[in-house]
């Protein structure tokens, strides 16, 4: 009976890993959409009354066809981490009506390409500084697609509309953490925007040994950008990848935006949390042996 019970277990646990074999290889055969675009951004000066043609690649990089709708959508942005917005209309973004395109629609087989051409329409009363659309693809998956939903893809277009333009702006805050229990050591930005057209920010990093000032990570030769959209604030975020589990940095970040420049310099420490219990257990022991010492010398003094 022992041995009949120990087999019928061995066999069940058998079946339910065969059947996950097999469930996992069924879903990994399973067709997947995948719909890319490209270029993902583009830039024009235009006058108002002007017309711009361009076009963009839309691509099925899965392996099951779909169907696909071409829009234009204004586009702008919800907070200050700059979250995308593809419907919400301003002074900036009223621009959907201004683009035509060859095709609004397609069908792709897998690794298949289409392109697609647009014309975008200045009006004549258009107004001065940026104005921003999102070329959106948008598709659903086949019946013999695993995951059956929307996805949609953009590409950005900013417009300048020329006439009477303000640039301005200032960099609100430029912070460097001094102290981390474990890295990535990070240094954040916030730039503020209060112009009518867009403006691109960089970020300079360049981290050195406290010690011995060599240079430990920069990316002076190649700073990270960002686009400022007309009337917005954006956090940023730059993190060191590399950063050793303890040490002693010196640290600069120079945020430029236009005609602002700010650089702030500190020292970082990184010390881990059982480093500090060591250190923390090792003074209370110096402190206990100091004042039983000084006890000893009291009685032997009295």
């Amino acid at each position: 009976m022992k041995k009949h019970l120990i087999y019928s277990a061995i066999v069940l646990v058998a079946a339910i890993f065969s059947f996950g074999l097999i469930s996992n290889t069924y879903a990994d055969d399973k067709p997947t959409v995948t719909i890319s675009i490209s270029p993902t951004r583009e830039s024009a000066d235009l006058k108002p009354g002007d017309s711009f043609t361009g076009s963009f690649r839309v691509a099925s990089i899965g392996t099951a066809a779909f169907d696909y709708a071409i829009s234009a959508k204004p586009f702008t942005v919800t907070d200050r981490n700059y979250s995308f917005n593809y419907g919400e209309s301003n002074e900036f973004t009223n621009t959907e009506d201004w683009v035509i395109f060859d095709s609004i629609s397609g069908h792709l087989e897998p690794n298949s390409v289409d392109r697609i051409y647009y014309t975008i329409h200045v009006p004549h009363d258009a107004t001065p500084g940026g104005h921003y659309i999102a070329l959106l693809a948008s598709t659903k998956g086949g019946e013999d697609a695993m995951i059956n939903v929307e996805s949609s893809v953009a590409l950005i277009v900013y417009l300048t509309v020329e006439g009477e333009i303000n640039r301005s702006g200032d960099i609100i805050e430029n912070n460097i953490p001094q102290f981390y229990l474990t890295g990535p050591i990070h240094v954040d930005s916030l730039v503020k925007n209060t112009g009518n057209i867009h403006g691109e920010a960089t970020y300079e990093i360049e981290i050195r040994n406290f010690f011995t000032d060599e240079v430990a990570y920069t990316n002076v030769e190649n700073p990270s950008t960002s686009i400022i959209l007309p009337k917005t604030e954006r956090f940023s975020t730059s993190n060191w990848d590399g950063t050793p589990a303890l040490g002693i940095f010196k640290v600069r970040q120079t945020i430029r935006f236009l005609d602002k420049v700010s650089t702030e310099e500190k020292i970082v420490i990184i010390c881990p949390l059982w480093l500090i219990f060591v250190i923390v257990f090792v003074i209370a022991l110096l402190i206990v042996r100091a004042f039983s010492h000084k006890k000893s010398q009291d009685k032997v003094s009295a």
